[in-house]
């Protein structure tokens, strides 16, 4: 058997990725298999031997999306179980700049590493800010809180950022 896997979110630009992977019974190895899309992300698929507990992989050049991925274990060659996983790679904290203490703008695609989005909606520690739905956010902002912003793409794709700590300025 395997305990279900949760895997967090993880920011765009991060080097290695670890989450911890439990498994009972006896396996000869497994198989981490991610879709084509994910592929094409920048993922490669990785055989992990039977006594692993963590698994490590990189994600530095992984682009940012939702990227579904399967595992499976094998004993003697044969398949015994498979879990499915969705790896959630989010926008960087570098797409922003904080001016002064009152606004956080999402940079343009020329400096933000080249991203184009369509919408936006901002929140603070988690929570939705009413009408907040422009580039930036400009209000008095709470120095330490975490503000982070839903992005759509020019695809449809929604998609949170990670978050940019308020300092003050």
């Amino acid at each position: 058997a395997m305990n279900e896997i949760i895997i967090p979110e993880y920011c765009a630009g991060e080097d290695v990725i670890c989450f911890d992977i439990l498994t009972e019974g006896y396996i000869d190895y497994m198989h981490l298999m991610f879709s084509p899309e994910g592929q094409n992300a920048g993922f490669q698929d990785t055989i992990l031997s039977s006594n692993i507990q963590e698994l490590c992989i990189n994600i530095r050049d992984v682009q940012v999306g939702k990227h579904a991925a399967s595992l499976k274990a094998f004993f003697h060659n044969e398949e015994i179980l498979t879990q499915d996983l969705i790896f959630t790679i989010l926008y960087p904290s570098s797409i922003f700049e904080q001016q002064w203490n009152d606004v956080i703008a999402v940079l343009t695609e020329k400096y933000n590493g080249g991203y184009q989005f369509t919408a936006f909606q901002w929140y603070k520690d988690g929570q939705m800010l009413p009408n907040e739905t422009a580039s930036y956010i400009h209000q008095p902002l709470s120095i330490g809180a975490e503000y982070s912003v839903l992005l759509t793409d020019a695809n449809g794709m929604q998609l949170m950022s990670c978050p940019i700590v308020a300092i003050d300025q």
